[in-house]
């Protein structure tokens, strides 16, 4: 039988669990796969963490969106322990 998965409830939990299996994540990803709307608000809750402030690292990336315009975004990198 398939492995059964639950969704973690909150959008931090969300987001460093998208983080933990595929090392990245941007605002489009955030916003397509949660619905999450400010995903910087969540990576600076998560990099200030008290108990646990993980090593997230921003990349900004260049693209051109669907009017052929340069666009400018981020990408939230999860950073191995020694980084």
């Amino acid at each position: 039988m398939g492995e059964v998965f639950t969704m973690p409830k909150g959008q931090k939990a969300r987001v460093l669990m998208f983080l933990q299996k595929f090392g990245s994540i941007t605002p489009y990803d955030a916003d397509k796969e949660f619905g999450i709307m400010r995903l910087s608000a969540i990576i600076f809750k998560l990099r200030n963490d008290e108990k646990n402030p993980m090593p997230i690292a921003t990349k900004m990336e260049r693209s051109i969106n669907r009017f052929g315009e340069p666009v400018r975004y981020a990408r939230y990198v999860m950073l191995e322990e020694s980084e």
